[in-house]
């Protein structure tokens, strides 16, 4: 028999922390808030929980094993046009703020105090969340790193071709006289390859040059 609407839970909890998970829903049960603890063994067995019984809002932990973290899962209960409360251990403050932009009502950290972590449930549930000065500074701040990333990936467009595939190389730990030998050149044109790389990427040495490529998430147009 399907549950009645004034049956079903208010909240639903996405937490892979059982324990977390039980002593926040009994917390949130004490104030009077029907909640069920959602299932978390597949992402499609939790879309079609909350389809076949939609709560009023969904506290989302941020990180959940076998579901992935909550930027992707987020923005699937979203569709469902349910609210989203993200709980998080992480101090990340950027990953808070993609979860923000990404729709979520609001976001907390897990060190806050349970009555902090019920009263913004409350505000959620009676549509009170707000983007607050926190809230603000961190999307500035989260906008502000996307500005400095994309600057700071921009000069691997400078790259020639060949220089991406010693680039490419270097981070798979190929030493330059292993890309000479394979690469039918002298080590001499290698070694001034490795150095026009290393000056277009205001790098003073080839692991300082790797290091910036993996920071940056870069990759050679011939493995793109």
């Amino acid at each position: 028999m399907a549950m009645s609407s004034d049956q079903r839970e208010r909240v639903v909890l996405v937490d892979d922390h059982p324990l977390v998970a039980a002593g926040l829903r009994a917390e949130l049960v004490r104030h009077g808030i029907t909640t069920r603890i959602g299932p978390i063994e597949s992402i499609e067995m939790l879309l079609a929980d909350l389809v076949r019984c939609p709560p009023e809002l969904v506290v989302l932990d941020y990180v959940m094993g076998v579901l992935g973290d909550a930027p992707s899962v987020l923005p699937l209960i979203v569709d469902l046009e349910l609210p989203v409360v993200v709980l998080s251990g992480s101090a990340d403050r950027l990953a808070l703020a993609a979860c923000l932009e990404l729709g979520a009502e609001a976001v907390i950290a897990k060190d806050e105090t349970i009555d902090a972590i019920v009263g913004l449930v409350v505000d959620a549930l009676d549509g009170r969340c707000r983007l607050d000065s926190k809230a603000l500074e961190m999307m500035s701040e989260l906008s502000a790193a996307r500005a400095e990333h994309a600057r700071a990936a921009a000069v691997f467009t400078e790259l020639t071709v060949r220089e991406e595939e010693v680039l490419a190389a270097l981070m798979q730990g190929i030493a330059a006289r292993e890309i000479a030998r394979e690469s039918f050149v002298s080590i001499e044109t290698v070694r001034s390859q490795i150095k026009s790389v290393l000056r277009k990427l205001g790098a003073n040495s080839q692991l300082e040059a790797v290091a910036i490529a993996y920071r940056l998430g870069w990759r050679s147009r011939s493995t793109s």
